[in-house]
């Protein structure tokens, strides 16, 4: 399992950063590349998706582990 963690300080209310961080599903706002994404399941803090990525739409599934924000 590849594990990637980033961190950057921004000048902003940490409602609102986390309010546009926290939805997923608008990733390919963002995210140059990717076409659209599809929940598969929720449980717990854990997110199943498969995503439309590339000139080719191929498909990925990703496991994403939530973190609560204090």
């Amino acid at each position: 399992m590849i594990e990637i963690n980033i961190s950057r300080e921004i000048s902003a209310p940490l409602n609102q950063v986390w309010d546009i961080i926290s939805n997923m599903d608008s990733e390919p706002r963002y995210w140059r590349g990717l076409h659209a994404i599809y929940g598969v399941r929720k449980k717990g803090n854990v997110i199943e998706r498969e995503i439309k990525v590339g000139f080719r739409d191929l498909k990925v599934s990703e496991e994403i582990l939530r973190s609560n924000i204090h």
